[in-house]
């Protein structure tokens, strides 16, 4: 699943309302759970440059890996720098 965080909703459903500041953030993937709220995947985010990306390398890998050269809906391949 690929969500643009770019502050652009009119562009379709995968786009968020909203974006991460270029400073750096965290990022939190999370779901509701009856009475509370549960992580279920998360990332500290540093200054952050376009045109780059963060994925799992392997997919679905523990670790978070940096990218120069995105790849939306392929597989994540050859990372620059390990998180």
């Amino acid at each position: 699943m690929l969500i643009w965080l770019d502050d652009e909703p009119t562009e379709g459903p995968w786009h968020a309302p909203f974006k991460l500041d270029r400073d750096g953030e965290e990022l939190s993937l999370v779901r509701d759970a009856a009475d509370s709220i549960v992580v279920l995947d998360w990332i500290p985010l540093g200054y952050q440059d376009s045109d780059w990306s963060f994925g799992r390398y392997p997919d679905a890998a523990p670790s978070w890996e940096l990218f120069d050269t995105p790849t939306p809906a392929a597989t994540n391949a050859d990372p620059v720098l390990r998180y």
